[in-house]
């Protein structure tokens, strides 16, 4: 089924009726998410569950592998010739703070059909087989260059630059493999075509770990200054004849609206295509402040990618009382005070179980289709409408679950850099879910507005 962009988003169709989970559920499920956070939780409780790649010598970089060049203000604790980015911030002592290079992965051998999957049970199966074999590819190659060599070969791109910035508990490998998903897929979807892509990771110094939510928190702020200084020599760098796209994940979102919403800046106004807010752990009403600023930047479409079963961003909430941008659910009403002696009631990986397993079951569509919007709908004609005059929710619950929702929805993205108006071989249709606490409260249980979102999914609505 191809997406319209016009149709499939101007069409409400006849929503299903599932039970919502009660609030002491809500409430449970919240604070064992909370419980990872506070513990450090063993390496699989991590934003991404991985699969370790293998121990691999490094050697020149080849055609067959994946190149993706790359920003970091992570310090290099190894050498030039053979750099090592860590979770240490590079200080400016003399000789700045952001690294410019490549770094090369080994293309995996065997992937799975995605976009020209021949059923649904094949489509489900390619994308979790193309994320293991991608999180098990070797690291083959990591090298500095000069800023000004990397700049000059900026500039020379004529085709589509992409650039990505990785969010919260992951290591600079860890970030290269989410953003080689979106690159390989697009490379393979284009194929036939000639489209190019040069891939540009911005990599700032997450600590890699569960437990250090408020380290990540205060090394993206110190970061900020170097990404908006990145960000606009490449805006100004780019080549007339390229396309520029800009992803966020997660808490590397905050840049995206900082840079483009809070602070817009005209001299580079309308040379970004694109942007993609993919689970972003960002303030929902902040976002909604900044949201025509940042179409005003862009010269296409915003996508804000949501999930229902983001696990993390439901722990961001319990952590910062309000809803997020990635997950609009409330938090509970009255959050644990204190969580000294909670945290040490039971282990870490206890708490991961129960708390994927509880989403899995609990929050299955928990957030769509309440009765309450069906009747808000019928009573209040004109609420239904698009987040922005530029930007479309899209849910992707359905096919990013792994990781309790916070995976990089990779086939999305790919398929709506390829061609916005076809997300084949995914179905797509419109829901609606219910605004946040305090908006109702304050408008006296009537919601202001029930935004549309685009559900996507592997198999046609029942």
């Amino acid at each position: 089924m191809k997406w319209n962009l016009t149709e499939s988003l101007a069409a409400t169709r006849a929503r299903r009726r599932p039970s919502p989970p009660g609030p002491l559920t809500i409430i449970l499920l919240l604070s064992l998410l909370l419980v990872l956070l506070a513990t450090g939780a063993p390496e699989q409780v991590s934003g991404q569950s991985r699969p370790t790649a293998p121990p691999y010598a490094f050697r020149p970089c080849s055609s067959s592998d994946l190149r993706i060049y790359f920003a970091t203000t992570r310090l290099n604790e190894g050498t030039t010739r053979s750099p090592n980015y860590g979770s240490k911030r590079h200080l400016d002592i003399g000789s700045g703070s952001t690294d410019y290079g490549y770094a090369c992965l080994a293309r995996p051998n065997t992937l799975g059909r995605t976009f020209n999957a021949r059923s649904a049970t094949e489509l489900k199966s390619s994308i979790k087989a193309n994320s293991d074999v991608w999180y098990q590819a070797p690291l083959v190659d990591v090298e500095s260059i000069p800023e000004g060599d990397f700049v000059r070969k900026y500039r020379e791109q004529c085709g589509n630059i992409l650039i990505y910035v990785h969010g919260y508990d992951i290591s600079f490998e860890e970030a290269l493999k989410d953003f080689a998903l979106i690159v390989d897929e697009f490379q393979r979807r284009n194929s036939k075509s000639n489209s190019q892509l040069f891939p540009v990771m911005f990599s700032w110094p997450s600590a890699g770990s569960t437990a250090e939510y408020s380290a990540d928190v205060t090394n993206l702020d110190w970061s900020e200054s170097y990404f908006r200084t990145f960000l606009v020599k490449m805006l100004q760098e780019k080549n007339p004849a390229a396309t520029l796209d800009v992803i966020g994940h997660s808490m590397g979102n905050r840049y995206l609206v900082s840079f483009f919403g809070r602070y817009p800046d005209a001299s580079v106004a309308g040379r970004v295509r694109n942007l993609f807010v993919a689970s972003a752990d960002v303030d929902f009403h902040t976002a909604e402040q900044f949201t025509s600023n940042m179409e005003n930047q862009i010269s296409g479409s915003m996508y804000v990618i949501v999930s229902d079963k983001d696990g993390p961003l439901m722990a961001s909430q319990m952590l910062n009382g309000q809803p997020r941008l990635g997950r609009p659910l409330d938090p509970p009403a009255n959050r644990p005070a204190s969580k000294t002696g909670f945290s040490d009631m039971i282990s870490g990986s206890f708490w991961m179980n129960v708390a994927l397993n509880t989403s899995g079951i609990l929050l299955k569509n928990g957030m769509n289709d309440f009765d309450a919007v069906r009747g808000w709908s019928a009573q209040y004609p004109g609420l239904e409408r698009e987040f922005g005059n530029k930007s479309r929710l899209i849910d992707v619950t359905d096919i990013v679950t792994e990781d309790l929702g916070h995976g990089i929805a990779w086939p999305v993205i790919a398929g709506l850099l390829s061609d916005s108006t076809n997300l084949a071989p995914f179905y797509t249709y419109v829901v609606h879910k219910k605004p946040d606490r305090i908006i109702l409260e304050q408008n006296g249980g009537k919601p202001l507005v029930l935004y549309n979102f685009l559900k996507v999914d592997t198999e046609p609505r029942q």
